[in-house]
């Protein structure tokens, strides 16, 4: 029962903050938006976000949703063919996502992408994080 799709593609990206978020938000008087049913992003250029912050380059979240306490809130969130310059460890924190895929992406400098995961995440084809550590 996922409301939306999304393709992001041919970016090229740098900021201090997040460059992507997928959230969904109800707080009691702000609604930001519901789940996401398919989201992907390939052929993207990521440069260096998140370098004042240390915040995530990909974050995927829902907040104070009743229906992310049960299950995934997002369905499907695919990386292909992406190109992350990284800045700091923290490359994606996701929770509450059906299935969550990273294939076939450039990681500079390699070997120092982390991958955070939450409550009510699948993880598929997770390939280019090494080492991978779940916090």
């Amino acid at each position: 029962n996922a409301s939306g799709s999304c393709k992001i593609q041919d970016c090229y990206l740098r900021t201090p903050w997040e460059a992507i978020r997928v959230s969904g938000a109800v707080d009691g008087k702000w609604y930001e938006s519901g789940p996401s049913e398919y989201v992907e992003i390939t052929g993207c250029t990521f440069d260096r976000c998140g370098y004042a912050t240390g915040r995530p380059v990909i974050k995927v979240t829902a907040h104070n949703c009743p229906d992310a306490e049960r299950a995934a809130y997002h369905q499907q969130q695919i990386l292909t063919g992406n190109t992350f310059q990284l800045a700091h460890p923290t490359l994606i924190s996701a929770d509450n996502t059906g299935l969550f895929e990273f294939y076939e992406n450039k990681l500079q400098p390699e070997g120092m992408a982390r991958l955070e995961t939450g409550e009510n995440v699948s993880l598929g084809r997770i390939e280019s994080i090494e080492p991978m550590h779940h916090d």
